[in-house]
């Protein structure tokens, strides 16, 4: 038998009648993401994986360019991890470190940058901590332009007294370096080049090789050395300022506060629209949508941001969409049965509700989930974790939401109706009006 979305109208699937088992699905997967927080605050000393957006902490900006591109993103970026991960800093002979929280490519083109976010060490004293950071902020600036600025070649290869010199950035991109520039670099080693350097492009078309003919001798590691770019050319790391918990404290509450507000104006029109039980049925899967999307990122350990709060709004007003559109159906098919004087249930109606509208609503969910998963694998792949970071709750949200709209939102307006339609509403007929059409058909 042929499947299709369609054909689940003309089946029973009895999702109400099985409302324990669903009501009971989001308290399991918020135990195991208590469990999950315990076990990563046992490993990780961090039950949350919180940003500095709520922590505070400090950023250091690593102007890159175009230097940086897909394919040597990785490198690049572990090397600045590890400078990072590994820095140790003395000061009135203690030694400190610094929590490495992320890094995060920003930017294209020339702007292109990476923000190295990192935290004080906890055991740096607080009454001292503002005057060791200063200093240690500078010497981890320090550091990251040994590392960031210098560009050495990746491999040097002779034929005769031919030398080609390979990168693994765009050399032709760095202005300054065009031929004379490496011709410079060369003869104040000691190397004697006749002619010029030539920068040409691998198989790719990506610039990140020099040749250049030379007279004498010179070893392959003395090339190397001449040919390193510092960081006078190159790409540069700048401090960046200290940021404060507070400001990512205020900024949540007041996207929470814009959110309620919102919410407030969608309940009044859900209550004036549909009725009492349909407001709460609402209300109490938002909550639900909420915590669920909460609890996924505890299980997978994934960064709590800003970014993050952006993408729960928008989750929540998924859900807003499709809870209305399963109710809109409970509202209708309700009135037809009032109207026709039958003896169903609320049951019945919120199954015939959900029979209705379960094609449209897996419509909906499948290609919101299938456009957003392709976001987050392409940002992952591509480095973008900023954008990674709002499609991945996005993602958590829309499974939430399909399921909590489906499985819980019909079965709660059961539950409140107390599985009874009650009376239908009917408008009352004014005094003049019913005069005139009684004149009418006498």
């Amino acid at each position: 038998m042929k499947f299709s979305l369609e054909s689940l109208r003309e089946k029973d699937l009895k999702i109400v009648e099985k409302k324990k088992i669903f009501f009971l699905m989001p308290a399991v997967v918020l135990i195991v993401a208590v469990i999950m927080g315990a076990i990563f605050g046992v490993i990780l000393k961090a039950p949350l994986n919180l940003g500095v957006d709520f922590t505070g902490g400090y950023a250091v900006n690593v102007s890159v360019g175009t230097f940086v591109n897909d394919a040597n993103y990785e490198e690049y970026s572990g090397k600045l991890q590890t400078v990072v991960k590994d820095f140790k800093f003395e000061y009135d002979g203690a030694e400190y470190g610094v929590n490495f929280k992320g890094i995060k490519r920003l930017g294209s083109g020339d702007g292109t940058s990476l923000r190295i976010d990192y935290r004080a060490d906890g055991a740096i004293p607080r009454d001292r901590r503002v005057a060791i950071m200063e200093e240690l902020n500078k010497e981890l600036v320090s550091a990251l332009n040994d590392i960031a600025g210098n560009i050495a070649p990746v491999s040097v290869s002779k034929n005769g007294n031919t030398a080609t010199v390979v990168y693994t950035v765009p050399v032709k991109s760095l202005g300054e370096f065009g031929g004379v520039a490496f011709k410079d670099m060369l003869n104040r080693a000691g190397i004697n080049v006749s002619g010029d350097v030539k920068v040409a492009a691998d198989a790719d078309g990506v610039f990140n090789t020099a040749q250049f003919t030379f007279t004498g001798s010179a070893e392959d590691d003395e090339i190397k050395t001449a040919m390193t770019i510092d960081r006078y050319f190159a790409v540069r790391a700048v401090s960046g300022d200290m940021i404060s918990g507070r400001v990512g404290v205020d900024l949540v509450y007041g996207a929470i506060s814009a959110a309620l507000i919102a919410l407030l104006l969608v309940l009044g029109y859900v209550f004036l629209r549909f009725d009492i039980p349909s407001g709460l049925s609402l209300v109490i899967v938002l909550l639900v949508d909420a915590i669920m999307t909460f609890a996924l990122m505890v299980i997978f350990h994934i960064e709590i941001n800003l970014v993050f709060i952006a993408a729960l709004v928008a989750v929540l007003a998924f859900s807003v969409v499709n809870v209305m559109v399963i109710f809109d159906r409970v509202r209708e098919i309700r009135k037809q049965v009032l109207s026709a004087g039958k003896s169903d249930t609320a049951t019945d109606v919120a199954g015939a509700a959900i029979r209705d509208s379960l094609s449209r609503c897996a419509l909906v969910f499948l290609s919101a989930l299938v456009m957003m998963s392709l976001v987050a694998i392409v940002c992952a792949i591509g480095g973008v974790t900023g954008m990674a970071g709002f499609a991945l709750p996005v993602v958590f949200g829309l499974i939430s939401g399909a399921f909590s709209s489906i499985f819980i939102a019909p079965s709660l307006w059961v539950v409140l109706k107390r599985n009874k339609l009650g009376t239908l509403k009917r408008k009352p007929v004014r005094v003049k009006e019913a005069e005139k059409k009684t004149a009418e058909i006498n």
